[in-house]
């Protein structure tokens, strides 16, 4: 998924749910910065130095260390390609899986309530989830499996008018099919269309099976379960839960196939304007700042990512890899 679901649609959940506006944008924050905490991310100690090794949990796209098979281990499967263990070889275990059919997910929120609770953790561990739904089918590692064909339907073009653009834009598309044969990583080869919400599509997977993906339908079923899990949060701290669950995921999923646009940062801005005019119950001004934020949260963010990473290498990996190697 993109911004339009890590930052807006947590972010109603959060308030509909009781979370207050402080609490709630913590939450959706931290849930996007996870596709925006890169290299050049400045943060800070307590003492104002910068920490040079802080976490990564996203690449730029075109960043050559997204083919790099160790970044797998450290940025891809932790953070966005759960796998759900299950198959007889390694690659079938590495495979990410919805979190109603991924046993790791129960594992991951398990060891985030270890610590006392806190807002920029359990946003983290949202992204994660979501991802696991929008995901679903492909492996965070460089596989075999994630060689997919017939992708359909073609996207929007982004053609500029000008014959100069035009003829290296081609030329850059040419490249990377030829690149994308050679190093299938996550979806790469399906583009962004497992995470425009509103999209249907279809692709034939490496075994030459036609795949048809209702992304609605996906996204609906994202949507329940986050809510049921920041009710569980919520009622932790004494939050009286003030919303209908399928009133608010009902027009949630209105708003999402509404918002029939490719452009993320344009989706964006339909859903910051929805939450503003009150369509969900709410008339709020809310802004997602990337690492524009209190350093505080930087840390905290920092601190819970590193914990998470942490967890999913040395319990959820390893216990994956001991069950063999055949593959």
């Amino acid at each position: 998924m993109q911004i339009d679901f890590h930052f807006g649609m947590i972010y109603v959940l959060s308030r509909a749910v009781g979370f207050d506006t402080e609490t709630s944008e913590k939450i959706a924050w931290a849930s996007q910065f996870v596709d925006d905490c890169r290299e050049d991310v400045e943060i800070r100690d307590e003492n104002g130095k910068l920490i040079k090794n802080h976490i990564v949990t996203s690449y730029n796209p075109i960043n050559p260390k997204n083919f790099v098979f160790e970044e797998g281990f450290d940025v891809w499967i932790p953070f966005h390609f759960l796998p759900a263990g299950k198959g007889d070889s390694l690659p079938e275990r590495l495979i990410c899986r919805n979190a109603t059919e991924n046993p790791y997910v129960e594992k991951i929120i398990e060891n985030y309530r270890i610590h006392s609770f806190d807002p920029i953790y359990l946003g983290i561990i949202l992204h994660i989830i979501v991802d696991t739904f929008s995901h679903q089918g492909f492996s965070g590692m460089l596989s075999y499996r994630n060689r997919i064909e017939d992708v359909k339907p073609p996207l929007k073009s982004k053609k500029s008018g000008s014959k100069f653009f035009n003829i290296f834009y081609h030329l850059w598309i040419i490249i990377k099919h030829i690149f994308l044969e050679i190093f299938s990583v996550g979806h790469a080869k399906a583009n962004i269309r497992p995470d425009l919400p509103y999209l249907s599509w279809s692709y034939k997977s490496f075994q030459g099976e036609m795949k048809k993906i209702n992304n609605v339908e996906i996204t609906e079923k994202a949507l329940f379960y986050v809510y049921d899990l920041l009710v569980e949060e919520a009622k932790k701290q004494n939050i009286k839960i003030k919303s209908d669950r399928t009133e608010i995921i009902s027009k949630i999923i209105e708003k999402v196939k509404e918002f029939r646009i490719e452009s993320k940062a344009k989706r964006y801005k339909k859903w910051i304007k929805a939450i503003k005019n009150g369509d969900f119950g709410i008339e709020e001004e809310v802004e997602y700042r990337a690492d524009n934020v209190q350093n505080d949260w930087l840390l905290k963010f920092n601190e819970n990512a590193i914990d998470h990473k942490e967890f999913v290498q040395k319990e959820i990996l390893k216990d994956i890899f001991a069950k063999g190697y055949k593959g």
